[in-house]
């Protein structure tokens, strides 16, 4: 198994494949960010990826290929609650009609 990270609309994707390259599934980012992977092999896979965002400081978690469920192995001590704060992407088209991606993030409520 291995995971590969894609861009979409400007944030990433992470998906799981098997090593015949088929497509096992997608891997729950915390939300809407960026995100890298690495490989992992052996009969009991755990690979890694790291996240971040404009409210969520960078983060590595060790994911489970066999049972899909990812666990944090490292975050920073901020003083910061990423909790209180929201990312969402909304779309605008340009003079052009060019459809362009953007991020708000803002306290919720």
């Amino acid at each position: 198994m291995f995971l590969a990270s894609y861009l979409k609309d400007a944030y990433s994707q992470v998906k799981v494949f098997d090593l015949a390259g088929r497509f096992v599934r997608e891997v729950a980012l915390p939300g809407i960010g960026n995100a890298w992977a690495s490989t992992a092999s052996g009969p009991i896979a755990r690979p890694f990826y790291g996240y971040t965002s404009f409210t969520v400081p960078g983060t590595i978690y060790r994911y489970v290929v066999k049972t899909g469920e990812s666990t944090v192995f490292r975050k920073p001590k901020v003083r910061f609650n990423s909790d209180d704060y929201e990312t969402r992407q909304i779309f605008y088209n340009s003079k052009d009609g060019t459809r362009v991606p953007m991020f708000i993030s803002h306290r919720k409520g």
